[in-house]
Formats: structure tokens, C-alpha cells, sequence
């Protein structure tokens, strides 16, 4: 019996822990539509890795996103479709803002295989974080997607009519051009731009509470349990 009321109290813990880091999850940023279909299936932004020649060769692309909440980065969603598959994956990067631009590097994950060029639907990339790093609400920060040599893909733009625009922080968009080097540059000032479609999902972190509170449940949970019967 008093196993059993061990095991059920240690479930009770287990279940309080989940619905507190995942109930409040939330969406930090996107540009999908809310129905389907999520994104603009043609054209899109073309990415290519090495091997393309000169002045071809290693076009990345990155959307801006500001958080209005403190959240820990959880995974983020973004329509590929590859052209040539040298690498059939590519790399999506969180990096931190270096004045309007993508900066450090946070975090950098390898998608799965992409599909070709021309499937429909809404299928797209999804990666999931190994670090969790938190994201500050009210700071800016980059989403970035590159692919491997021989590689060529699109990533799709959005379809609710969301534009790129210098003036506002929360529509950034940037792009590597290989004839102008290697740094990030700021798209045409003068030229209006669809941006990518993107979502950036987070988890809440954990308040000092919460942890204090289940520590001490845990606590007792073990000493209970060493107790003689």
C-alpha cells in the first residue's frame, strides 16, 4: 500500500511538473497563416551553398523576430524545399542581433531531409533545440538558414502579406550576398520584400518558485520513502 501511495504521490509531482513548463508555451514569433495554407508554395527565396561558381555560392537568408515574453527557445518551423539535393538538409540557426543584422551564433541545427521543389501542402522543417537557450523578451533576434555544398533550396515566403521594413524592428530581413562578400547585408532600403514565413516557438522558465516548490515536494517524496514502514 504504501508503495502505491508512493508511486501515485511521485506521478501526481511528475504530472504538476509538466503542465507547469508546458501549459504557457507559446509562439514567440511567426508569419504562418492560421489556416491553411500556411505559407506562399511558390517561389521563395533561393539559398545555395558552394559550388554554384562564382558570385552563386553561399546565399543564407535570416528573418528578424522580437519576443514580447521571456522564453526559453523550444524549436522552430520553416517551409524548405530543396533544388538540387548535393546535402538534402540544411542548417537553421538562432543568432543573436549585432546592430540590425544577425550576429553570434546561439544555436545552429540540422533539419532532416527537405522536400523536393514543387510538393504542395504545408509540410515544412522542423528543429528542435538541444540547448534551450532563453530568449529576452524585447530583444531582437535572427532565424538564419543555410545549406550544405551542391545544395540548392527555397525557403517560402509568408502569404498574410507581412513585408520586410527598416522603420520596425519585428520585420527585419537579411541576406548573405556573395558578390558584395560574406558579410550579412540589409535588403534594398527602397524595395519592398515578402519575408519568409517562419514560426519560433518557446516554453516559459521555470520561476524560482515553482523549482523551490518541487524540490521541497521531491524532498519529502524520498524522505517518505526511506522511512521504515
Amino acid at each position: 500500500m504504501a508503495g502505491t501511495t508512493y508511486r501515485a504521490a511521485l506521478a501526481a509531482l511528475l504530472i504538476f511538473v509538466f503542465i507547469s513548463t508546458t501549459a504557457r508555451a507559446s509562439t514567440l514569433a511567426t508569419n504562418f497563416s492560421p489556416t491553411s495554407p500556411l505559407f506562399d508554395p511558390n517561389g521563395g527565396y533561393l539559398l545555395t551553398g558552394s559550388g554554384f561558381g562564382a558570385g552563386n555560392s553561399g546565399f543564407e537568408y535570416a528573418v528578424g523576430f522580437t519576443p514580447t515574453t521571456t522564453e526559453s527557445f523550444w524549436f522552430a518551423n520553416v517551409p524548405l524545399r530543396v533544388v538540387n539535393p548535393g546535402i538534402n538538409s540544411a542548417t537553421i540557426s538562432l543568432q543573436a542581433d549585432n546592430a540590425g543584422l544577425p550576429g553570434d551564433v546561439i544555436e545552429s541545427l540540422a533539419t532532416g531531409p527537405m522536400p523536393p521543389s514543387g510538393t504542395g501542402g504545408d509540410a515544412y522543417s522542423t528543429v528542435f533545440s538541444s540547448l534551450n537557450p532563453i530568449l529576452q523578451a524585447g530583444t531582437t533576434y535572427w532565424l538564419s538558414v543555410a545549406v550544405g555544398a551542391n545544395t540548392s533550396a527555397f525557403w517560402y515566403p509568408n502569404n498574410i502579406g507581412e513585408l520586410n521594413s527598416p522603420d520596425d524592428r519585428s520585420h527585419l530581413l537579411a541576406r548573405v550576398n556573395p558578390s558584395l562578400g560574406t558579410d550579412w547585408q540589409p535588403p534594398n532600403e527602397f524595395t519592398t520584400y515578402t519575408r519568409m514565413a517562419f514560426l519560433v516557438q518557446g516554453q516559459p522558465v521555470p520561476e524560482p518558485c515553482s523549482l523551490a516548490t518541487i524540490a521541497i515536494a521531491l524532498t519529502g517524496l524520498l524522505r517518505r520513502r526511506r522511512s521504515p514502514l
